[in-house]
């Protein structure tokens, strides 16, 4: 599942003609300092270390894009560590049907995160960047880490993508991956 993850990330970053690297948690924190965006693809566990790191170097610009997928729940230290949330806060929720609009009978608290009709409510001030449809429904999500910031999308963008090779997909990703670059959707 998560080399498919990762071969959908490549395949679409090629496809919109943006060069990529292909490391490891250890071979990232050693080149951090080259990147100006880490893409970590269906994402479901990473080490707190690895999150230190990475939350200090968007502290001094870097943006990261996570690809959200269902946290296990002993995963979950990470995300907060990277967002910068208390550990105990619940920063990326379980998904639900998007007709629903609560998690476990809960309203989310600030907004979810859409893809189709799965949606991953995240706590916290999280603003829209790309909109799903009409409704303005928030397909990819953006929170400020000191002078760089977070980037959430859904995993579906790249499972989907993988499975249907769906051309729209490959281009929301290809402007999701411009913007954390460079700022600004084109």
């Amino acid at each position: 599942q998560l080399r498919n993850a990762v071969r959908a990330t490549q395949r679409m970053l090629a496809d919109n003609h943006i060069p990529c690297n292909i490391v490891r948690e250890d071979t990232l924190l050693e080149r951090l300092a080259q990147y100006r965006l880490v893409i970590l693809p269906e994402m479901n566990a990473l080490a707190p270390e690895t999150a230190r790191a990475l939350a200090a170097w968007m502290a001094q610009g870097g943006t990261v894009l996570c690809v959200a997928t269902v946290l296990h729940e002993q995963c979950r230290d990470w995300l907060a560590i990277l967002t910068g949330d208390s550990p105990g806060d619940d920063v990326l929720r379980e998904p639900c049907e998007a007709g629903n609009r609560t998690v476990g009978g809960v309203e989310p608290e600030k907004f979810p995160v859409f893809l189709g009709r799965r949606i991953f409510p995240l706590a916290g001030k999280w603003g829209n960047v790309i909109s799903y449809d009409a409704d303005n429904s928030p397909w990819l999500g953006e929170r400020m880490r000191g002078r760089g910031r977070i980037l959430v999308i859904t995993s579906e963008i790249c499972s989907d993508f993988h499975d249907l090779r769906y051309p729209p997909l490959r281009r929301l990703f290809g402007q999701a991956v411009r913007h954390g670059l460079q700022g600004d959707l084109q």
